[in-house]
């Protein structure tokens, strides 16, 4: 995995802040650009794991603003749904804002690409809700 060394300070940064992840409410927001290389793997649509150089090694980023289908129950369309945002997050640097709340084990974020929302993109392609 190949990362640019501003985006793995970032990543550190993000990791070292105390509790950040592991709090029911962080006390800031934060802001930060993520290469698309940093994306570890994948739930549903709404759903993917970002690495961290800290414990824990990844964390789970959950999509604000939408809600697709979801692939425990094997809801019709969350295939498509991993697939869409697969794409959509390969196809470069992203940018994540995030306050640091959390739904269930995933914190959850709003997730750009210049003025180009994930959240937005989902809805428009028929995926989410």
């Amino acid at each position: 995995m190949r990362f640019m060394p501003s985006i793995l300070v970032v990543l550190v940064v993000l990791s070292s802040i105390p509790g950040l992840w592991n709090q029911a409410h962080a006390t800031s927001c934060l802001s930060i650009d993520v290469p698309a290389e940093a994306v570890v793997s994948q739930y549903d649509g709404d759903t993917f794991d970002v690495f961290t150089f800290g414990s824990p090694s990844s964390v789970r980023i959950r999509v604000q603003g939408v809600d697709t289908p979801e692939r425990k129950g094997q809801q019709p369309g969350w295939e498509a749904a991993r697939e869409f945002t697969r794409q959509w997050l390969a196809k470069g640097p992203f940018h994540i804002n995030t306050c640091g709340k959390r739904t269930f084990e995933r914190i959850e974020g709003d997730v750009t690409r210049g003025s180009d929302r994930l959240a937005d993109a989902l809805i428009a392609a028929g995926h989410g809700k």
